[in-house]
């Protein structure tokens, strides 16, 4: 976890509202897993009753540096909004980092191959 570890938990809410529900009244139980390099967080979402009357419960995720599972669902993740997100907070060195780890390229390789773009 060199990334997710970072947001407050305001900011954590913040994400959660843009990516992936946005009725939530707060968060019921927060956890950093530093074995499993995430964050499994309980989001209070509203899953309403069937005559609509609002109903909060805790509904489970896990929160990496640059994806989430959906625990208790079983929804489909929107790692690309979350990524953006990410993306927006933390700007070019997170970018960076997302690609070498998705990609399997090694960061200084990755230096490297910018200082000589800037030698031009």
């Amino acid at each position: 976890m060199r990334w997710i570890n970072k947001l407050s938990k305001a900011e954590l809410l913040e994400l959660h509202k843009s990516v992936v529900y946005d009725d939530i009244n707060g968060i019921d139980d927060l956890y950093v897993d530093r074995e499993g390099g995430c964050i499994n967080i309980d989001f209070n979402e509203n899953w309403p009753y069937e005559d609509g009357t609002p109903s909060y419960i805790p509904t489970n995720y896990r929160y990496y540096d640059f994806d989430y599972e959906d625990c208790d669902t079983s929804g489909e993740p929107n790692n690309g909004a979350y990524r953006t997100w990410m993306a927006k907070r933390f700007g070019k060195e997170y970018i960076n980092d997302m690609l070498c780890r998705i990609l399997g390229v090694d960061m200084e390789a990755l230096k490297e191959l910018e200082r000589e773009g800037n030698d031009d």
